[in-house]
């Protein structure tokens, strides 16, 4: 399982808080690949990594903890049955820092179920495929980061150049919906162009449109 940040993640440019889970989807058999946004993704490349590749299982029920490079698996089984949020909070104060972001899976990870969604902040989900299974099966519960690094541009003066198209992209009508509803907001375009299933769970069903 590859979990992976872009080269803008965690600067200033807009819709760069996101990450890529990569792995081969239970629910498919074939390429998995979901994607969220927060403050997960960044936080990592604070910490000092672009890149994490998550190979074998643990013994028994696990969380990574990442904090300004350094990495330790740690004992999860006070964690195995608790829901997303309270597996956040829960991390939160026994590492005793409230900024520290959680990536985590619920019960329906643990018990392997193939839509089981990847979750980070409180609701952001890396939601297709079923990639929760995969966590699930490796009896990785949670990865938790905290990083206090700096993000080196490569050409600091010319980004800073972009930061008048950044606000004109933040402020664009669509720009503001996705502030305001996420990508939820796209739902009604997207069943118009036939990219939501649900005409063909209608028919399925024998009811009408």
């Amino acid at each position: 399982m590859v979990i992976t940040t872009g080269p803008i993640t965690g600067t200033s440019a807009p819709c760069s808080g996101r990450y890529v889970v990569a792995t081969k989807s239970p629910l498919t058999g074939t390429w998995g690949e979901a994607h969220a946004s927060g403050f997960w993704g960044p936080e990592l490349k604070y910490a000092g990594f672009d890149v994490l590749v998550i190979k074998g299982k643990a013994k028994n029920p696990t969380y990574l903890w990442i904090n300004d490079g350094k990495l330790e698996f740690r004992n999860a089984i006070h964690l195995m049955g608790k829901d997303t949020y309270e597996t956040e909070e829960t991390l939160r104060e026994e590492l005793n820092d409230k900024k520290i972001r959680v990536l985590c899976i619920g019960p329906a990870g643990e018990k392997l179920s193939r839509i089981a969604a990847i979750i980070n902040d409180h609701g952001r989900a890396a939601a297709r495929g079923g990639l929760g299974a995969v966590m699930g099966s490796k009896n990785l519960k949670a990865i938790a980061v905290r990083g206090h690094g700096k993000l080196p541009l490569a050409n600091g003066d010319s980004f800073n150049e972009l930061r008048s198209l950044f606000r004109l992209i933040a402020d664009s009508p669509p720009g503001l919906a996705l502030k305001a509803h996420g990508t939820d907001v796209g739902m009604e375009t997207l069943n118009v162009m036939g990219d939501v299933p649900i005409k063909i769970g209608l028919k399925v069903l024998g009811r009408k449109e």
